[in-house]
């Protein structure tokens, strides 16, 4: 998987993937989609606050 996401694939250094998280189930609509299937940004960051920031952790270069 690096190999498809690197410098040598074609993606700028600011492009890279850093982390990644997968989350256990999908989204739900009426929890974190609305019925036409829009992301509820703040009921998302709301429930998973701990996975995103350990997201963040170790990037404060």
């Amino acid at each position: 998987m690096k190999d498809k996401i690197s410098t040598k694939a074609g993606f700028k250094t600011f492009e890279k993937i850093a982390h990644i998280y997968i989350l256990p189930k999908e989204f739900e609509k009426g929890k974190e989609m609305t019925e036409t299937m829009k992301l509820k940004r703040n009921v998302i960051f709301t429930l998973y606050h701990d996975v995103i920031q350990s997201l963040y952790e170790n990037d404060e270069d």
